[in-house]
């Protein structure tokens, strides 16, 4: 067990996760400036509908690919297992486009005010495709701890997805549907080149035992997987049917700043620990490295959701027009239920290790059905803040839960402790900043970081880490100054 290959790989997969995802944010002044605010509400509400498809499309096989991948590398059968999985996403692509095309256009024409929605869902389902397909093939550099060649891959999506969108928005003007072209030649091409790259090594083969078995361990997970993305999906149908796109517009725009916790910070974290975990169950002293790593996870969150919205008062006039900065405030109210994001995937990894992904499955879909109802109830009475209620609530519960029965089934000694201070440092920050956003420029920027560092201090000579770890902290900044000094 070597938590210096996960932390190696941890800051490896920081790069190429938000690489990967990179372009959803620097895309945002193209959409909001280009596009009218009606028109940047369709297509977040399109690009959604995407992130569901893929859920569904691949139908959990990329977990189950970076379950059995060290299983089947032994046996040098990791041709087949990706072969096979790759297949299993073409043929749940074709079905799920053929529904959509077939019996979903009324649905479409209802949530998107507009009765010519065809061309919409037609380049939806192909960038779905395509971008599931990208996905999956890269899951491979995971399950083989090679976070460069991951970082490399991933990384010159955003720089072609950008230039697709420059090209189909401001010089051939087209808009929205444009937008949706750019998503399928920039995953449909990078899942083409490293395809033939993988595939050249490790050879290609279907096995039909081994997509049963994909298929019974992976299946659960589309519940899971999609929980979260049917309570954003069903939010964002149920804001623009009762609302507006307009509203669609300004509560995603929060929502997608408030997210960079996730992709910068929380998302690698993942990336990093489901193949340590897995790769290490049986290695002494893992449930106490699993509940140390939480600490981490938490306590790191804390500081990366004060930078996030203290950055984001300039930021949101930079990358936006002026009516959209109502969504600041969306920014406090949803970051912490982002929070719970991580005690997820804890909670989640602990009942995967034995193979109760029933478990997980069951608990997304009670709480999905439920936000789903709560939203029809309170969006039309309070908006956009009733979707933010319902999201903290259902996202926190579902967490809590999870923990709750995985520590059942895989007990770990949470560190009680730690984990409140670092969840009173998150509202403290949260509050500081608040309080503080419409002070000048010369207060904003220099309290705030000054109490950022005071917090860091305190927490290194209070008894908040113990001997080793800031010893382990002493040897990272050493080595982070090192190259630098002269």
């Amino acid at each position: 067990m070597n938590l210096k290959l996960f932390g190696k790989n941890a800051v490896i997969y920081v790069i190429g996760s938000i690489g990967l995802r990179a372009a959803s944010f620097l895309l945002i002044p193209l959409y909001t400036y280009s596009l009218s605010i009606s028109d940047y509400g369709l297509l977040i509400t399109l690009l959604l509908t995407i992130q569901v498809m893929i859920v569904f499309m691949g139908l959990g096989t990329r977990t189950g690919f970076m379950r059995f991948a060290a299983e089947y590398e032994t046996k040098n059968l990791m041709g087949h297992l990706l072969g096979s999985s790759v297949l299993i996403n073409i043929v749940g692509g074709l079905i799920l486009s053929g529904v959509s095309i077939l019996f979903l256009i009324p649905f479409f024409q209802a949530v998107l005010h507009s009765g010519h929605v065809s061309e919409y869902i037609i380049l939806t389902c192909g960038a779905a495709m395509s971008q599931c397909l990208c996905i999956h093939i890269l899951a491979y550099y995971r399950a083989k701890n090679e976070g460069l060649k991951f970082m490399l891959a991933s990384g010159s999506a955003p720089v072609l997805l950008i230039l697709m969108n420059l090209v189909f928005l401001l010089i051939l003007h087209q808009g929205v549907k444009g937008a949706l072209m750019a998503q399928i030649i920039t995953y449909g091409g990078l899942w083409l080149l490293v395809s033939l790259n993988v595939f050249s090594k490790i050879g290609v083969g279907i096995s039909i035992q081994l997509i049963s078995k994909l298929l019974r361990f992976s299946l659960p997970l589309v519940f899971v997987m999609s929980g979260d993305l049917i309570t954003d999906a069903s939010a964002m149908y149920l804001l623009s049917y009762f609302g507006s796109l307009e509203d669609v517009a300004i509560y995603s725009l929060g929502y997608k700043i408030a997210q960079i916790a996730i992709v910068a910070f929380i998302l690698p974290f993942q990336l990093a620990y489901e193949p340590f975990i897995y790769a290490n169950i049986n290695t002494p002293g893992i449930r106490l490295t699993i509940a140390k790593l939480l600490t981490y996870l938490m306590v790191g969150f804390a500081f990366v959701a004060l930078i996030i919205v203290f950055v984001s008062r300039e930021l949101l006039s930079i990358i936006a027009p002026p009516e959209y900065f109502s969504a600041y405030l969306v920014i406090f109210l949803i970051l912490p239920g982002i929070a719970f994001r991580g005690i997820y995937y804890i909670g989640e990894s602990l009942l995967y290790i034995e193979k109760k992904t029933y478990v997980t499955g069951s608990i997304v879909t009670v709480f999905t059905i439920l936000s789903v109802g709560l939203n029809y109830l309170l969006i039309p009475l309070y908006g956009r803040y009733g979707v933010i209620v319902v999201f903290n609530l259902t996202l926190m519960c579902t967490a809590v839960l999870l923990l709750i029965l995985g520590m059942k089934t895989f007990p770990i000694p949470l560190e009680g402790k730690r984990l409140v201070i670092s969840g009173i440092l998150l509202v403290l920050f949260l509050l500081l900043v608040f309080l503080l956003r419409e002070t000048y420029a010369h207060i904003f920027y220099s309290i705030i970081p000054l109490i950022a560092c005071f917090s860091v201090v305190f927490l290194y000579f209070s008894s908040f880490f113990d001997k080793t770890e800031k010893f382990a902290i002493r040897e990272i900044i050493y080595r982070i100054r090192g190259p630098v000094r002269p």
